[in-house]
């Protein structure tokens, strides 16, 4: 597959002009340019690093998502008390858990940005 097979491709995905993208490759690593023209600051980030921070969203989401269901069957009196009771402590180990995940995640890319003008003083 050649350079702009891939560009192609990612310009499909990402519903971007073609001025938006680029695509370079060394024999060490393959960079997808996704900034514009008037883009100031640029932060390289590993497709591994992006990778953990969507897997990371999406795990929120779901939790989110069986939360709202859950209010739901409450609401709706579709479970028993001392099961409500019980659902309500599991999904409050869920939350904490993600919860610290995503503000460990959320200092590390707070770390970066603040070497950035986006980003806020962080305290070391």
């Amino acid at each position: 597959m050649n350079s702009n097979d891939n560009k192609t491709q990612l310009e499909a995905l990402s519903g971007l002009p073609d001025n938006a993208l680029s695509i370079g490759q060394t024999s060490q690593r393959k960079i997808i340019d996704m900034t514009t023209d008037n883009d100031r600051e640029v932060v390289v980030l590993s497709a591994h690093d992006l990778s953990d921070i969507a897997c990371d969203i999406e795990g929120v989401v779901a939790v989110l998502n069986d939360i709202g269901h859950l209010l739901s069957l409450v609401h709706h009196a579709k479970m028993q008390p001392h099961i409500i009771v019980t659902m309500s402590h599991l999904r409050n180990d869920s939350v904490n858990t993600w919860m610290n995940l995503l503000n460990a995640r959320l200092e590390k890319v707070n770390q970066t940005l603040a070497l950035t003008r986006y980003g806020k003083e962080v305290a070391q």
